[in-house]
């Protein structure tokens, strides 16, 4: 069977997700191209940074390994924020996995940037509610 590697980074490195894998201890080991770009982090930088630093809040340690905070805990999505290099902040909708992989527990977190996401409802509440009132204004 072919080396699926290249194929498998490719769509990583082209999701519209920010990707981000780490281990048990919470130390990231990779990030994808997306992550990097909105971040505004190297793979470098990424590299053995501690996920709660990006996701504050989200995270804590037990016996020496991460967990979720008792909030998120059972949760399947969590709407939370992620912090950029410069320290601001946007929001995310994260949802979280994790695999054995090289006989190691590979952790992933998928997050969805949601600023433009709740941008584009309030544009289309106010022209929804732009029409109403014009609509009501005609009919009178």
């Amino acid at each position: 069977m072919p080396n699926k590697e290249p194929l498998f980074r490719f769509v990583l490195n082209h999701s519209q997700e920010l990707i981000i894998r780490y281990d048990s201890y919470g130390f990231i080991n990779y990030v994808n191209q997306k992550a990097m770009d909105t971040l505004g982090y190297t793979g470098e930088e990424l590299q053995g940074l501690y996920i709660g630093e990006l996701l504050k809040g989200v995270y804590c340690m037990v016996d020496n390994h991460v967990a979720f905070a008792d909030q998120y805990r059972d949760k399947e999505e969590i709407e939370t924020v992620i912090y950029r290099k410069n320290q601001t902040c946007f929001p995310v909708v994260m949802t979280s996995t994790s695999i054995i992989y090289e006989g190691e527990v590979a952790f992933f977190c998928m997050l969805m940037d949601m600023t433009n996401y709740k941008e584009s409802i309030r544009a289309g509440e106010a022209v929804h509610t732009g029409e109403r009132f014009l609509r009501c204004q005609c009919d009178s």
